[in-house]
């Protein structure tokens, strides 16, 4: 089961709080020596999400300075690629014989098979950082060598979609259950080994070309749920792809490209109609903000579903509604758009 940990040091004792915060990197990452000007007053946080093979974490924390030494690298090196996505904060590094000033929205490799020295200079300091082998990634050595400390946009293309998934992947950590680790650390991977290649122009492996569509269209499709004239032709046409080959992609799916659009827009408007927050705006405004703009056809696709009209599941959730709202969630069969048996 994946693993999640939080830490804010403003809870711990102001001299524990740079070494405590220091010794879960140090766990999480390639060793390095990092020093801060004011360990006393170090009020950081971080976010570690370790899904076995990868880990992504999210730090916020004061100026502070990294330097990995050959000697380190001589006495450890787990051989693994650092992909860094600074949030907020502009820094130097020197790294792989190269000198770099990656920005904010920009993403810098490292390698921790080369010393480096990195110096965070914001007044608070943001980063996202997914830590993966090496071997892991079907890329040759000259590949990584072409991308490593080289800042490249982190918005946009495959990159873009890269960094979204980043975030959701922290955003949703609690809800993982057994196995799904391992699941969500192959599609990290096949989208970091796609970010390195589009930036390096290199060519993929067909597996990892199709693993990094699936995620693009997946990312796609979810932030443009509100469009009613969304369709397997247009999630083709924005892809480059043809309508044929998007539903060849899906049949190793359990839904239809269509069947999914469809559970999707429903599943947002079951959890709008369950938020308090909105029980002031009408069913049907819910329904068109998915997307679903024909009120008469909404109510009979949220029944066939749900086995309840829109209404009648507002209606229900007085008292609890957050074990109620899961309750009905687990009602819904997304493969037939009737009861799960």
């Amino acid at each position: 089961m994946a693993v999640v940990k939080r830490i804010r040091t403003a809870k711990l004792d102001p001299q524990d709080r740079f070494d405590y915060w220091f010794e879960v990197i140090a766990q999480a990452h390639a060793p390095a020596w990092v020093s801060s000007r004011q360990p006393g007053e170090f009020l950081a946080s971080l976010e570690l999400l370790d899904l076995g093979q990868v880990q992504i974490t999210k730090m916020r924390h004061p100026p502070l300075t990294a330097d990995r030494t050959a000697r380190q690298i001589r006495q450890c090196d787990p051989e693994v690629i650092q992909l860094n996505l600074l949030m907020d904060h502009e820094a130097t590094v020197q790294h792989h014989g190269r000198s770099a000033a990656p920005r904010a929205g920009q993403f810098l490799l490292l390698s921790s098979s080369s010393p480096y020295k990195t110096f965070c200079r914001g007044r608070m300091n943001t980063a996202l950082v997914v830590q993966a082998p090496r071997e892991a990634l079907p890329l040759s050595a000259a590949v990584i060598d072409q991308v490593t400390a080289v800042p490249f946009p982190a918005r946009g293309g495959v990159a873009g979609v890269f960094s979204r998934y980043l975030l959701q992947l922290l955003s949703e950590a609690d809800e993982y259950g057994p196995g799904d680790e391992a699941v969500l650390a192959r599609v990290a991977i096949d989208l970091l080994t796609a970010t390195c290649a589009r930036q390096a122009e290199a060519a993929l492996p067909s597996e990892v070309r199709r693993q990094a569509l699936m995620v693009r269209i997946d990312d796609f499709v979810r932030r443009r749920l509100g469009d009613p004239a969304l369709s397997p032709d247009v999630v083709a046409a924005a892809h480059q792809i043809s309508t044929r080959y998007l539903h060849k992609l899906f049949r190793g799916r359990s839904l239809t490209v269509a069947a999914w659009i469809r559970h999707l827009r429903l599943e947002n408007c079951r959890r709008d109609l369950a938020d308090p927050r909105l029980r002031d705006r009408p069913v049907h405004a819910v329904a068109a903000r998915w997307g679903l703009v024909d009120a008469a056809h909404f109510s009979r696709l949220f029944r066939s579903a749900y086995g309840v009209s829109p209404q009648e599941y507002r209606r229900s959730l007085s008292g609890d509604q957050d074990v109620r709202a899961s309750s009905w969630a687990g009602r819904a069969d997304p493969r037939t758009g009737g009861h799960a048996s």
